[in-house]
């Protein structure tokens, strides 16, 4: 694998030094860094919820399957020109077991996918001091949800395309310090994704009306993405405890998604949202086999639109207005056993995160039989509550690059929102994997 690395990396440099110096024998250096791993994966999904019918719990979704993961950058680097990088850059992950994945402010569990990145970019360095990163990139991501679906028609599959730049300084104001200031434009399109927009409603009349009509083919989940980010990180002297804090803006403008109007109708302008984070990483160096670090964040997300329950004839505004707070401890350990002569490497990470929709009402069921309701309660705001629990242990063998995985991951989550409907906010996922990875 080594040497058809090393002959593709040659390849592809020559090319480089070709094009930015004139000269196919220009000196160059090189940074390749792989990164790959194999291995299986079981996991086993619970969507844990009550029926109307059978006020039981849904059984487990479990599943077995390999995953895949592969990671190349060949920097090169210019003799002539000491302070440029260039950096191109392939990462795949195919996941063939079940997984979770985040689709706007709902959880599905998807049977297989698999994500492709590339990237390719200059970092320059202009002195001790400054130095600046631009790059293009894009992302393939292509998921199967249910039996009918392949990974190329996959109703959530999209695809993005984008640039994003950061300049950067290192300097010393009592203590060392960098400065971070970036930005990032991208465009996501869901190829396969529309929405058939005719819904009815009922009127205080007890009418029935038709909403306005849309085309079947609306592209409701394409956006174009803006991001800007300040990061300060502080090393504090000889005392080996790091500080860094990041403000985090990103605005989601949706190419075709028009607002609801408080009728149940659609307004003339198209859905914009917000995301607003503050970041917060200390990590603690107790010593070389031992390193602890706290995080947290803390995002409000804003949009003007509001959602339209069609099967209540209500108009909720602020729907998807939200405030989240997101704690998370990690732990990172080496162990050395004198007499098996083993030194694992691993992590454990506990987390937790509340997400408070204050403008949505719950959705709770009360009663049995023939005395069950279902209904918004409106003092009782919407909100979720998940804790996420991490385990991995890596252990080297017969050479440093090559090594044997172990991870457990778990987590767990619940909210006031008791319906069936609602199953997506409620659910347990356990995944244990166990794998071999090579890195240079």
């Amino acid at each position: 694998m080594k040497t058809i690395s090393s002959f593709s990396c040659r390849f592809l440099i020559t090319l480089l030094a070709f094009g930015l110096t004139g000269s196919a024998f220009a000196e160059i250096k090189l940074a390749p860094v792989i990164d790959a791993s194999l291995s299986v994966s079981s996991a086993a999904y619970d969507p844990d919820y009550v029926t109307e019918e059978t006020q039981s719990v849904n059984p487990d979704d479990r599943s077995t399957a390999e995953n895949i993961y592969l990671y190349f950058a060949p920097n090169v680097r210019f003799t002539e020109i000491p302070g440029l990088w260039i950096t191109p850059a392939v990462e795949f992950e195919y996941n063939g077991a079940n997984n979770i994945l985040q689709i706007d402010d709902e959880a599905f569990i998807f049977a297989r996918g698999y994500n492709l990145y590339y990237l390719l970019g200059a970092n320059y360095r202009f002195n001790q001091t400054w130095q600046a990163k631009l790059k293009g990139f894009g992302r393939l991501e292509r998921s199967a949800e249910t039996s009918d679906e392949t990974l190329e028609n996959g109703i959530y599959n999209y695809s993005d395309a984008g640039a994003w730049g950061e300049v950067n300084a290192r300097y010393k104001l009592g203590v060392p310090m960098r400065s971070k200031l970036g930005y990032k434009a991208y465009m996501r399109r869901y190829p396969n994704y529309s929405v058939n927009w005719r819904q009815e409603f009922i009127d205080e009349g007890g009418d029935t009306l038709t909403a306005q009509a849309l085309p079947d083919d609306l592209d409701e989940k394409d956006i174009n993405v803006t991001e800007v980010w300040l990061r300060q990180e502080m090393t504090w002297g000889t005392f080996p405890l790091l500080t860094n804090i990041e403000f985090h803006v990103k605005n989601v403008f949706y190419t075709e998604m028009p607002k609801y109007e408080p009728d149940g109708t659609f307004s003339n302008e198209l859905r914009e949202d917000i995301y607003a984070d503050i970041i917060l990483e200390i990590p603690y160096m107790i010593n070389k086999f031992h390193q602890i670090e706290f995080d947290y964040s803390y995002r409000l997300h804003y949009t003007a639109t509001g959602y339209y329950d069609t099967s209540q004839s209500a108009f909720l505004d602020g729907y998807y207005n939200y405030r989240e707070n997101k704690p998370r401890l990690l732990y990172n350990f080496k162990f050395w056993f004198p007499i098996t002569g083993f030194a694992p490497r691993g992590s454990v990470s506990f987390g937790w995160r509340n997400r408070y929709y204050y403008s949505r009402p719950s959705y709770q069921q009360t009663g049995s039989g023939e005395n069950t309701v279902t209904e918004y309660k409106w003092d009782d705001p919407h909100w979720e509550s998940s804790l996420d629990f991490g385990i991995t242990l890596r252990q080297q063998l017969f050479a440093e690059w090559f090594n044997l995985f172990l991870s457990f991951h778990a987590i767990s989550q619940t909210s006031n929102s008791t319906v069936e409907d609602n199953a997506t906010y409620n659910y347990k996922y356990n995944t244990v994997t166990l794998g071999t990875a090579v890195s240079f």
